[in-house]
């Protein structure tokens, strides 16, 4: 099949890309904070509260329910395992690289479209989305299908595709709230800016129907907020005022970065079409501003789209680098878009980027097959535990052979000038690398699934023995996964707090200015929080005591005069108890 004719199928492309990577790769264990969605997700399933989401047994309000509520339903319609887990998240990026596709179809041609589609699949971290579970994937799928629907909307004024453009954000919004209203905003009040002025903007927000459209959000958000609400009606202030307003501004609510944090974010979110992206996309930028030659004006809307929601999470004090995911669309089509003018007018510069990208990722392989090359003793302690993690992984091996050779196809095509076989062959390396890499992840990077750590319970402990857990392990969900049952928490709940004040209904004791900070000392009463003086004087009782935690809490034990017995160890935690 030519590349044409590919470019004449893009869903059976795009959705063997997808399917290739959820197949082989899906299988590892919930990474990073995607632990906490799938967890929750199978609390959701197997408790069948299908309007509060819970996690760690108590309940969760710090997102909406949709991303709960698509890892809950493929857990029941494909059963228990970490591919069906986490198949929602491939299936939103699906859905992102579709929309890039539709879009770049419209603007240019299919060939254009699959080309833009491409090179954003040639991103690690989109193929590293397609496996895990998170509100962003699902979130950046939402506003693609409404950018669709929006220019489909401007083109013929058809009142359809304005329905869309709304059923599109007010499903984002339950996907991750407010967040999913700001940004199409800033963007096509950005955009309307540029293509008319003042009175452009004011037109378009006449036209694109505020009240019809706020009218169908809310009557897709507003009665499952009032039904979550009337577990307590402090939820209210605490997702929307604290999580979402209060994170604009307040750098403590959320994760704190620097104005310039993006611009390191996105070279490492996008490698390795770093090189292809973000130079591709600025250069279009500018141009489709400066020139504004397209009729269509769809250049000038995905300037837009990739600038003005970038100005505002800069400013924002709250940062994550998977906060930028809904703009990676159109960094895709205007960095392709400024590769292809290069290539028609026989510019190496095109050719020289995609050389350069395909170079870079030689060059890290190259650097991960010296270190396994060196002798243990020539390496410092970290690198060196690091290469006898690697050696015994044959997959690694395997798929990087195979990714290099796609990677060297790479640099032929593109400097033979066929830029799309070798964006393609770009992309099937990097799928390659990373389908080889994530099922070898917990093995390379143990601390990333900690429930070896706790095999031991499994032998030993009896079931009316206590489990405490301490501090940054509340935040190890895959423990909550591997023992199966609720647990104690001694110091800060973290994203618990709130959860564990609307099940005991304290309602006259307000929530504290951190919920994170939430402890048993807020809660006196409550029966699953501990002081480390219940802790301490549980470890000198006459029962067995289990304790996973980091090395504070231990001293803190020992301090006492208390002996620990320790049982597992996984990074920085470990699994003590008070009987040998």
């Amino acid at each position: 099949m030519s590349l044409k004719e590919f470019a004449r199928a893009p869903l059976m492309t795009l959705a063997a890309l997808v399917t290739a990577v959820v197949m082989t790769s899906g299988h590892h264990p919930a990474l990073g904070s995607s632990s906490r969605y799938v967890r929750a997700a199978q609390e959701m399933a197997e408790g069948g509260d299908w309007i509060v989401p819970h996690l760690g047994h108590v309940p969760y309000f710090e997102k909406p329910q949709l991303t709960f509520w698509l890892g809950a339903l493929s857990r029941v319609a494909f059963g228990d395992s970490w591919v069906a887990a986490q198949l929602p998240g491939g299936l939103a990026i699906l859905v992102v690289l579709l929309a890039t596709y539709a879009i770049g179809a419209r603007w240019r041609s299919r060939e254009f479209g699959l080309g833009a589609a491409l090179l954003l699949a040639t991103c690690g971290s989109i193929l590293v989305m397609m496996t895990t579970l998170t509100t962003d994937a699902i979130l950046a799928a939402c506003i693609a299908v409404a950018w669709w629907a929006f220019l489909r909307w401007e083109e013929a004024r058809a009142t359809r595709w304005r329905i869309c453009f709304w059923l599109a954000l007010g499903v984002g919004t339950l996907a991750k709230g407010p967040i999913a209203l700001v940004m199409p905003a800033l963007a096509l009040g950005g955009y309307a800016l540029l293509a008319g002025g003042w009175r452009g903007a004011l037109r378009l927000a006449k036209e694109i129907g505020p009240v019809s459209g706020m009218a169908i959000v809310l009557a897709l958000n507003l009665p499952l907020t009032l039904l979550v609400a009337q577990r307590d009606p402090r939820l209210l202030w605490y997702f929307y005022v604290r999580c979402n307003f209060q994170g604009f501004f307040d750098q403590s609510v959320h994760h704190e970065g620097a104005w310039w944090y993006y611009a390191p974010s996105l070279l490492l979110t996008l490698a390795p079409a770093s090189l292809l992206l973000l130079p591709g996309a600025l250069i279009g930028g500018v141009r489709e501003v400066r020139s504004r030659r397209d009729p269509q004006r769809i250049g000038l809307f995905l300037t837009a789209v990739a600038l003005f929601p970038l100005l505002f999470l800069s400013v924002s004090t709250s940062k994550l680098s998977a906060y930028t995911l809904p703009l990676f669309p159109a960094f895709a089509l205007l960095g392709y878009d400024v590769l292809v003018g290069w290539d028609a007018r026989r510019s190496r510069l095109a050719n020289a980027t995609v050389v350069a990208a395909a170079a870079t990722i030689l060059v890290a392989i190259g650097g991960v097959c010296g270190l396994l090359l060196l002798q243990p003793g020539d390496l410092p302690g970290r690198l060196q535990e690091l290469q006898t993690r690697i050696v015994p992984q044959p997959a690694l091996y395997i798929g990087g052979a195979v990714a290099s050779v796609a990677f060297l196809a790479a640099l032929v095509l593109a400097m033979r000038r066929r830029l799309l076989a070798g964006l393609a062959a770009l992309a099937a390396g990097t799928t390659l690398f990373i389908c080889s890499v994530l099922p070898s992840v917990t093995a390379i990077v143990p601390e990333l699934d900690p429930r070896p750590a706790i095999a031991a319970l499994a032998g030993e402990r009896k079931p009316d023995e206590p489990i405490y857990i301490q501090e940054r392990a509340v935040q190890e969900y895959l423990l909550y996964d591997a023992i199966g049952e609720r647990l104690h928490i001694v110091d800060r709940c973290r994203e618990l707090g709130v959860g564990h004040f609307v099940e005991v209904r304290p309602r006259d004791v307000p929530l504290p200015p951190k919920p994170d900070e939430v402890n048993a000392e807020l809660l006196p009463d409550h029966p699953w929080l501990a002081t480390r003086d219940a802790l301490a004087a549980a470890w000198s009782g006459p029962t067995r005591v289990w304790l996973i935690g980091e090395t504070k809490i231990f001293e803190h034990l020992r301090a006492r005069g208390l002996t620990l017995h320790e049982k597992g160890r996984v990074g920085s935690l470990a699994l003590m108890s008070n009987r040998p």
